[in-house]
């Protein structure tokens, strides 16, 4: 399966970023879905909560990366999916951090503005990839905080 380059139709500076990001698909997939289990699951109240926020964690993960991520790295539409799908991230932040999906879409966002960051649309995926990893920060720093603020809850809600 060949990848097509992302911007000018053969551009040599865009294949190499593209391949990599097409083979770092899977690790980043697998990596977004075990940040989230760790973090979703150590500041759960609740077995159930944990499980179903685990659940939404790996099927929002397998979705957005197997479906979304996968078929834009195949079209020139590159640029404006992963601009939106970083930005949607940062929306997402702090009305629904608990759901996973900021680190989900700010990683796939981050993911395409990478595989694009040479094509002849290169700001917007720069762009992205910024945004992309600035919700994966804001994500990461407030599961961080609330274990600051309050780093003698147990796991799982026992107190």
């Amino acid at each position: 399966m060949t990848a097509i380059s992302v911007g000018a139709a053969n551009s040599p500076l865009a294949q190499p970023d593209n391949e990599r990001a097409r083979r770092a698909l899977v690790p980043a997939a697998i990596g977004t879905a075990a940040v989230i289990l760790v973090f979703a699951t150590f500041r759960a109240d609740s077995r159930a909560e944990a499980i179903s926020m685990d659940a939404l964690g790996v099927l929002s993960s397998a979705l957005v990366y197997g479906l979304v991520v996968r078929t834009g790295l195949r079209k020139e539409s590159v640029p404006a999916r992963a601009l939106l799908m970083s930005g949607l991230g940062l929306l997402l932040v702090f009305p629904a951090f608990w759901s996973g999906l900021p680190v989900v879409l700010g990683g796939a966002g981050a993911l395409l503005g990478y595989a694009g960051k040479r094509s002849s649309r290169s700001g917007l995926c720069i762009a992205a990839l910024v945004v992309g990893a600035l919700a994966v920060i804001a994500y990461l720093a407030i599961y961080i905080g609330d274990w600051i603020a309050d780093p003698g809850s147990s796991w799982l809600g026992g107190s």
